[in-house]
C-alpha cells in the first residue's frame, strides 16, 4: 500500500530530529537512506524498505534524546558535552541541530560570540521601549522644566532650540542616530559655542529621554558627538566714548538698563529681572538674588561711583528697574541714534575686560559678574590698558559742572 510521505522526512523524539531521504536510481530502483552524526563523523543508513529505515531513525532519535550516546560511539568528553547541551536547551524546545544553525548564522553577522548575547539583550530592552515622537517628548520636557520653577528666560531659550530640532526630526527619538545629530548640528551654521550650546540642550532632551523610558538607558545620546571648536578672539567690546554717546542720548527709562550693564556686568536677562530694592545705595552693592541668577546662586555687585551717579536720579522705592518687554528693539533704536554699531553682549564683555585690567584680579572679578575664572577668560576677556579702563569708569552723566574729557583710547 502506498501512502504519501514528504522526502526529506524528519523523524522527531523529544526535541531530537533525524532526517530520512529517499533516493531514485537511473533504473527506477528507490532506497531510503537515515542520516546523522556520530561524532564528527556522517552516519548512512540505507534499505531499500522504507519500514527499515524508519524504525531505525525512530531508534536513533530515542537513543539520541535520552542521552544514550553510546550508541554514537561518542568520547567521553564529547559525550558529556552532548548530554549538557541537550539539557540546556530542552526548555527551549530547539534542537541542537536547529540551535547550531541559528548560532552559526548570528555568529557570522557578528563575527564575535560574546557579542550575540549582548546583541540579544540590546533587543530584549529595545522592546520595553516606549516608542514617542521627539516633537511629543520636548512637550513633555518644556512642562517638567517649567513646573520645576526655571526661569523664562531659560524656557523660551529651550523651546526654540528644540522646535527646530522636533521639526527637524519628525520621528521616534529612539530612532535618531549620531550621525544625523552631527549632520544636524551642521546644518545650524552658526559658530562653535552656540553650536556647543544646542548641542548641550540636546543632551538634556536625550536624558530626560530615557527617564522616560523612551531610550535605553544605556544609550549613548550625545556623548558620541564631537564638541565643536571654540572661536575665543573675537570677543567685542564699546570703547568709552561709544558708552558716552549710549548713555547721554538714551531715554530715561533706557539709562538704569545701560549703566547695570556697563559698570556692573549683569545679564541682560538679570537686569530684566532687577527690582529697585535689589540696590543698596546705603550699602554700596546690587544683590542678584538667587532666583534670579542664571547659575542660580547669590551674588553681591559692589557699585562704583559712576553707577551712582547714572542710576540716582531713576530710583523708584519698588518696582522693576527695566520697564520695556523688548529690550533688543529699544538697544537697536538707541544705537542708531547714537551713531554706535551694537554689539551682542558687549556691555557685560566690556565691564569685564575694564575691571580685569582695573583690578587686575580675575576670581574677584568672576564672582561680581557670576561666572568661573576658566569661562571669563575665554569667552569674555578682551585685553585692555588700565588707563582705558579708568576712562571707561569714568564715564559719568554731562551737566554744566560735570563734563568730562575722555582721553584717547587704545584697545587692544
Amino acid at each position: 500500500m502506498k501512502t504519501n510521505r514528504k522526502f526529506p522526512l524528519q523523524v522527531k523524539h523529544g526535541s531530537t530530529v533525524v532526517t530520512v531521504y529517499e533516493h531514485k536510481s537511473s533504473r527506477g530502483y528507490v532506497s531510503y537512506q537515515l542520516r546523522y552524526f556520530n561524532g564528527h563523523k556522517v552516519v548512512r543508513f540505507v534499505r531499500s524498505k522504507f519500514d527499515e529505515v524508519h524504525s531505525e531513525a525512530m531508534s536513533v532519535a530515542k537513543n539520541l534524546s535520552r542521552g544514550e550516546l553510546d550508541v554514537l560511539a561518542l568520547k567521553s568528553d564529547d559525550r558529556l558535552s552532548y548530554v549538557r547541551s541537550l539539557t540546556t536547551l530542552m526548555p527551549t524546545g530547539v534542537s541542537l541541530e536547529k540551535a547550531a544553525e541559528i548560532f552559526a548564522e548570528a555568529f557570522s553577522l557578528v563575527g564575535d560570540s560574546k557579542l550575540i548575547v549582548e546583541a540579544a539583550r540590546t533587543f530584549s530592552r529595545s522592546q520595553k521601549i516606549i516608542s514617542k515622537p521627539v516633537d511629543e517628548i520636548v512637550d513633555e520636557l518644556l512642562l517638567h522644566k517649567r513646573q520645576n520653577g526655571r526661569s523664562a528666560v531659560y524656557m523660551q531659550d529651550l523651546k526654540l532650540r528644540l522646535a527646530k530640532f522636533s521639526k527637524a526630526f519628525k520621528c521616534p527619538i529612539a530612532s535618531i542616530t549620531t550621525a544625523q545629530i552631527e549632520d544636524y548640528l551642521s546644518s545650524l551654521g552658526v559658530g562653535g559655542r552656540t553650536r556647543n550650546n544646542v548641542r548641550r540642550i540636546l543632551g538634556t532632551l536625550f536624558e530626560f529621554a530615557k527617564k522616560r523610558d523612551c531610550l535605553p538607558k544605556d544609550h549613548r545620546g550625545i556623548k558620541d558627538v564631537d564638541r565643536a571648536t571654540e572661536v575665543h578672539d573675537d570677543i567685542q567690546i564699546f570703547t568709552p566714548e561709544e558708552l558716552s554717546k549710549l548713555l547721554n542720548v538714551a531715554r530715561p527709562e533706557l539709562i538704569p538698563f545701560l549703566a547695570l550693564g556697563a559698570f556692573a556686568g549683569i545679564r541682560h536677562a538679570e537686569i530684566k529681572r532687577l527690582e529697585w530694592p535689589d540696590i543698596d545705595f546705603a550699602q554700596g552693592c546690587i544683590q542678584v538674588r538667587a532666583s534670579h541668577s542664571k547659575t542660580k546662586i547669590r551674588r553681591l555687585i559692589p557699585m562704583s561711583n559712576a553707577l551712582r551717579e547714572w542710576l540716582r536720579p531713576h530710583v523708584r522705592e519698588s518696582g522693576p528697574v527695566v520697564p520695556f518687554a523688548n529690550m533688543s528693539k529699544q538697544l537697536l533704536w538707541l544705537a542708531e541714534k547714537a551713531g554706535v554699531i551694537w554689539r551682542h553682549n558687549a556691555l557685560r564683555h566690556s565691564f569685564i575686560s575694564y575691571r580685569v585690567a582695573e583690578t587686575q584680579d580675575i576670581p574677584k572679578v568672576a564672582y561680581e559678574a557670576g561666572n568661573s575664572p576658566r569661562i571669563i577668560e575665554r569667552n569674555y576677556l578682551k585685553r585692555v590698558m588700565p588707563a582705558v579702563a579708568q576712562s571707561w569708569f569714568n564715564v559719568r552723566p554731562v551737566s554744566p559742572n560735570n563734563i568730562v574729557s575722555l582721553p584717547s583710547t587704545n584697545v587692544a
